[in-house]
């Protein structure tokens, strides 16, 4: 079985040019590709993952995945984007062929607005942290928390990008769910700067017990944020709770994406 994509290049107002190599493969190749960060949405958000072979009879899902900027050529030039995608047999026979996919590629900074903690269980944790201006153009993070327990393997984070429409909080683009232990492995948006550079010490896996971490002064590398996503203002919503659905906390992140031109 084959994967063919090609890429095409917004030209004009409604029309699409070819713009790039075509891809050939066979799934099993296919699966196995890091490029565009197909690895994380093979791996990471379907479930269950593929891997080779797919099963006859299971329903596969992706959810949530947004393609990691840093893993795409770097010589693409900006503008729309439309990919193609056509499953076939190796007699040319035609299994699939997928909804255009179209992408609009932009450059923009992401300034922190504010930081918010809207619950937290002392029982379980400190935390307290703000926003404070770092000079005229750049505002950092200020958190400092503290576990009062072990934290189990399958403690779990979840977090929704929120873009403002019309002044209301109520476009939800993204959505993460992952264990903590593997969010501290996350490069997506700056974190592993955040994690392993401005955090002190550094969190690693596994978070200690009564050790208190600090971090001071990060501010994220827009450069790592996804490039489709809209300008404006966004909250991210982030909560990190056990598998029996108690909360540890629940905070509220503050972000304005302003276009470079």
């Amino acid at each position: 079985m084959w994967l063919f994509g090609a890429f095409l290049m917004l030209m004009g107002v409604v029309q699409y040019a070819f713009g790039g190599a075509p891809i050939s493969k066979t799934i099993k190749s296919a699966l196995q590709m890091e490029m565009f960060d197909l690895d994380s949405l093979f791996l990471e958000y379907a479930r269950p993952p593929l891997v080779w072979p797919l099963e006859k009879g299971i329903t596969y899902r992706g959810l949530g995945w947004i393609p990691d900027s840093t893993k795409f050529p770097a010589n693409l030039p900006e503008g729309k984007w439309k990919v193609p995608i056509v499953f076939m047999f190796g007699n040319k026979t035609t299994i699939a062929i997928a909804t255009c996919t179209v992408m609009d590629q932009h450059r923009y900074i992401v300034y922190q607005e504010k930081l918010e903690m809207e619950d937290v269980n002392h029982k379980l944790l400190d935390i307290e942290g703000n926003v404070y201006k770092l000079n005229e153009t750049t505002n950092g993070l200020n958190v400092t928390f503290k576990f009062k327990i072990d934290l189990p393997e399958d403690t779990m984070v979840f977090a929704n990008a929120i873009r403002a429409v019309r002044g209301e909080y109520r476009s939800n683009l993204l959505q993460i769910s992952k264990t903590v232990k593997s969010i501290l492995h996350m490069e997506m948006f700056d974190l592993d700067s955040f994690y392993l550079r401005y955090t002190r010490p550094p969190m690693t896996w596994p978070l200690e017990k009564g050790v208190t971490y600090h971090c001071l002064g990060w501010s994220p590398d827009s450069t790592k944020f996804p490039p489709s996503l809209p300008v404006g203002e966004w909250k991210v919503p982030i909560i990190i709770r056990f598998a029996n659905k108690t909360k540890l906390f629940v905070a509220n992140w503050y972000l304005r994406f302003v276009a470079i031109h």
